[in-house]
């Protein structure tokens, strides 16, 4: 998962970059407090999905390939495991890990580009969907590669979103900055307001002689 933390990096990068140059089309944010919600959001959801894993205990699909058999009673009965922990691994299928780490983070980093354009509402639509879309190419891979089940990763997605929805709830407000109107607009704006209301008084009704 190297990559998707690169991702993360070189996204924040270019985004600092061009609210700092393109103030006009891109909104302020703190770089920092988004780079922290990633991590707890990724944190949190993979301890609940380590939770379930050891809960469970499920056989993942290779494990046949791997032990010849899908009776297995102990790590003696599987010739091609190397090591007790690739053994052990075999049976932490459900839910899919590779999965929640897709969509967790990928989930955040999609709302936060969709917010972060101030323009082109369905360009940032679209724009902000990209990572999501990566998050499941992410877990389908996983089930190419037949290392989960279908369910495992389905249950991967819904930890990962969930989290991603109430991490980025709470932050949301912390990681873009407010916008105010400069002072020197509202001290030209008054000048004009009092141009205007003298403007009604002089054009009241005449009275006729």
């Amino acid at each position: 998962m190297l990559y998707q933390f690169l991702i993360y990096f070189f996204t924040i990068v270019v985004a600092y970059l061009l609210q700092r140059f393109f103030p006009k089309f891109f909104r302020k944010f703190r770089p920092f407090t988004l780079a922290w919600d990633i991590v707890i959001i990724e944190f949190w959801s993979a301890i609940i999905v380590s939770i379930f894993k050891n809960y469970t205990g499920r056989a993942r699909p290779n494990v046949f390939a791997v032990c010849n058999s899908t009776n297995v009673n102990g790590r003696n009965n599987c010739s091609k495991v190397k090591s007790d922990s690739y053994y052990y691994d075999l049976f932490q299928s459900w839910p899919s890990g590779h999965a929640q780490m897709g969509v967790s983070g990928m989930t955040v980093l999609g709302l936060f580009i969709q917010r972060f354009i101030k323009t082109k509402i369905m360009f940032g639509i679209l724009l902000g969907s990209a990572p999501i879309l990566y998050g499941f190419y992410v877990g389908a891979s996983r089930i190419r590669d037949f290392k989960h089940h279908p369910d495992d990763v389905l249950a991967g997605f819904v930890v990962g979103f969930i989290w991603a929805l109430i991490g980025w709830d709470v932050m949301r407000g912390c990681i873009f900055e407010e916008e105010t109107e400069p002072e020197n607009a509202q001290e030209n704006s008054q000048p004009e307001n009092l141009y205007n209301e003298d403007k009604e008084e002089d054009s009241g009704p005449g009275i006729n002689v």
